[in-house]
């Protein structure tokens, strides 16, 4: 275990709180190494992104560790919980599996510990049943806070209210730690699922302002840009601004450019304008390429609203080299749609160069009322439907 000691000894004394009459040359206990797996994810959650290479060596050198450790040393409820922290989090399977059996019922219950080995294992339907048996918060902390996530993820599958409880019962629990981040991007999920857009602005606005540094906040920021995309006419654009302008500003331009793109896509035009516009304002010099992106998407969104041909030169004069090849493709189907609009109706033919017709269907003609308009709201739609056929070729 020397080795072992001294790969923690070089991670520093700050990440791992040891008693002071401890020594990192004894070795050390199951519980003491996973306290400072937690401390160290902690500092992860807190946007310390140097130290998370060191979180894979520490739960390798942790199942190591559990698989080293005694009978007798399974008597200490602190390895015991230790064992259980680390079977809820994403541990070894085949480590938790082996070394579960062996916990005392006296420390442990036997349907906590079948439910978490069924979560181990790969086997939700027989860990379900047995997990919701307990009450989160009337457990020790330490096992509360993981079990309380583990829940919010299994029942979500079949009931997302109850999953949610689940989800704040960890936040609670371990406030400040990654158990309350990861149950904030998983509150967010299902706020949209929900349906509840008063869940999702609360979930959002508290992980912008406690974990926006942490390094899943990209996570973050995909369920982010879906709410707003689910929302929007739900939560006003202002309060939108307000949080990204919270989020720094490389991300908070990628939320506006991502939003606009997607908005454009989907219809949702004003949504679209307004997100480009911030993503030329963010508070710095846009690149070229995020300018042609921005350019590209406020063209979409106004392509059936705003002068056709005032657009058509503004999609002209966007440099197609600057755009992905997702974005060129959506370029290509905005200047057909334009240029559809564009294009002169055909001319009818006089009535003496028609072509004989031979009508065999006898059904009703439908009657003129019930013929669509050529309006701009239709054209608006065929330009949609362009775009989807496009982007479903890719």
């Amino acid at each position: 275990m020397k080795a072992a000691s001294l790969a923690l000894l070089l991670l520093g004394y700050a990440l791992f709180p040891l008693a002071a009459s401890e020594s990192l040359d004894d070795d050390l206990q199951p519980y003491q190494m996973v306290r400072s797996l937690q401390n160290l994810q902690d500092r992860i959650a807190d946007g310390d992104h140097a130290v998370m290479p060191m979180q894979n060596k520490l739960l390798a050198m942790i199942d190591t560790r559990l698989r080293a450790t005694t009978a007798q040393e399974f008597k200490d409820r602190r390895n015991v919980y230790a064992l259980l922290v680390y079977a809820m989090s994403g541990g070894n399977p085949r480590t938790a599996s082996e070394l579960l059996p062996m916990v005392d019922p006296t420390i442990a219950s036997p349907a906590l510990i079948e439910g978490i080995r069924a979560h181990a294992e790969g086997r939700p339907g027989a860990a379900l049943p047995a997990l919701l048996k307990f009450n989160p918060m009337s457990l020790a902390p330490e096992i509360g806070a993981p079990l309380a996530l583990l829940l919010g993820n299994l029942v979500s599958s079949v009931d997302k209210a109850h999953a949610a409880r689940y989800l704040d019962m960890a936040r609670l629990l371990a406030p400040g730690t990654l158990i309350e981040e990861a149950a904030l991007r998983r509150t967010l999920d299902l706020s949209l699922q929900m349906d509840d857009p008063e869940r999702f602005r609360n979930a959002a606005s508290e992980y912008v302002r406690r974990f926006i540094l942490s390094p899943y906040a990209g996570q973050f920021a995909s369920g982010f840009i879906n709410g707003v995309l689910k929302f929007d006419d739900q939560i006003a654009f202002s309060e939108i601004a307000e949080l990204a302008n919270e989020m720094g500003l490389e991300r908070r331009q990628y939320i506006f450019l991502e939003l606009a793109r997607f908005a454009a896509i989907e219809g949702k035009n004003e949504l679209a304008r307004m997100a480009s516009e911030k993503a030329q304002t963010t508070g710095q010099e846009p690149g070229e390429h995020d300018a042609m992106r921005a350019q590209l998407y406020s063209s979409v969104s106004s392509v059936a609203m705003e002068n056709v041909e005032e657009t058509m030169e503004r999609l002209h004069a966007i440099d197609r080299d600057k755009l992905n090849r997702d974005d060129r493709h959506l370029l290509d189907a905005a200047l057909n749609v334009a240029a559809t609009m564009l294009a002169p109706p055909l001319a009818a033919k006089p009535a003496d160069q028609l072509d004989a017709v031979i009508v065999e269907d006898t059904t009703p003609a439908r009657p003129l009322r019930d013929v669509p308009p050529d309006s701009r709201l239709e054209r608006s739609r065929a330009m949609l439907a362009d775009i989807d056929r496009l982007l479903e070729g890719r």
